[in-house]
């Protein structure tokens, strides 16, 4: 059976210090360099990166170069700050088809996947149920584009129970972080109504499995996204 889709109406609608890995500065399957640019942005080539960053692809482009000196907390908040910025230009996140998510009443579609992983997806968190908590086997940028997340981001023990380790109320144009496992738990819940978010990942999360946790018990399972 299909998996369900649903239409996103923009107008109405219905997130360790560093990590091992860097991220290409060049797609090899396109043979497409990319301009270096510095991880301590300055304002004039801050203003004039956002104003080329108007198209999902062209984002990918920015977003790669400032990773491929290496991931970690500052440039993932530096790619946080330019997703930010160029969710709110004309065009960026339109209208999209998304599938059910988490096995709830949340919904996604990737916006684009690179053939290294690095992965542009745009989802849909509902406020009638907080997502289960769970991972993605990969660091992440949750920007949100409209209305208003709770993000929790939760911790596993070595007992083996669950943690939470910190609450926040994201708003269109803020944004959160997270690094690699075992550093990426967490759970999100749109505020009385559904929140509208653009997530990057280093990995292609749709095809890879991803751990469900039991909040109170910390008891996991292992499946794929769905």
């Amino acid at each position: 059976m299909a998996e369900p889709r649903r239409l996103v109406d923009l107008d109405d609608p219905p997130g360790a210090s560093g990590l091992k890995h860097g991220v290409s500065a060049v797609d090899k399957d396109c043979g497409r360099g990319v301009s270096g640019w510095s991880h301590q942005l300055k304002p004039d080539g801050y203003a004039d990166a956002v104003r080329e960053t108007v198209s999902v692809s062209g984002f990918m482009v920015q977003a790669r170069s400032m990773l491929s000196g290496g991931v970690s907390e500052d440039t993932l908040r530096a790619v946080g700050r330019l997703l930010g910025d160029v969710s709110r230009e004309t065009g960026f996140v339109q209208e999209r088809e998304m599938r059910a998510l988490h096995g709830a009443d949340s919904s996604f579609t990737v916006l684009q996947t690179d053939p290294d992983g690095l992965t542009l997806m745009l989802a849909r968190f509902s406020p009638d149920e907080e997502t289960p908590v769970h991972d993605h086997g990969s660091w992440g940028v949750a920007c949100v584009v409209k209305g208003r997340d709770r993000y929790r981001h939760w911790e596993l023990r070595e007992d083996g129970r669950l943690r939470l380790l910190y609450e926040m109320e994201l708003e269109a144009g803020s944004f959160v972080t997270w690094l690699d496992p075992p550093l990426d738990i967490h759970s999100q819940q749109g505020i009385g109504e559904a929140a509208l978010e653009l997530v990057l990942f280093g990995k292609n999360v749709t095809t890879i499995p991803r751990h469900y946790y039991d909040s109170t018990t910390g008891e996991a399972r292992t499946a794929l996204p769905r």
